[in-house]
């Protein structure tokens, strides 16, 4: 942030200096927000089965092994949308070298 000399400034010039410096911390608020919104997705087991086809059996055994890690609210279960994409690339991948 730049240091400003508040020498014989108006009320005037100050409000608009302080509604400026106000909006551009809530715009990169706002990008902040948005690109970690869309990263931040949670999918539900459901999805994740439909997403992956698979059973949740195989979704619970991918959990114990630590291959799925889900994020746990209470007694709800999601799983990040970026960690199901980077399984299926990885996954991806996998089959490339082995063909």
């Amino acid at each position: 942030m730049e240091a400003i000399l508040l020498n014989q400034v108006s009320p005037e010039q100050l409000s608009e200096l302080i509604v400026l410096g106000i909006r551009d911390e809530l715009q990169k608020l706002k990008e902040n927000f948005t690109s970690k919104k869309v990263n931040d997705e949670l999918l539900t087991k459901k999805q994740v089965c439909k997403m992956l086809q698979c059973s949740t059996v195989t979704l619970w055994h991918w959990e114990n092994k630590g291959i799925l890690i889900p994020t746990r609210t209470g007694r709800l279960v999601r799983y990040k949308k970026n960690d199901i994409e980077n399984f299926i690339n990885s996954k991806t991948k996998e089959n490339e070298i082995n063909i």
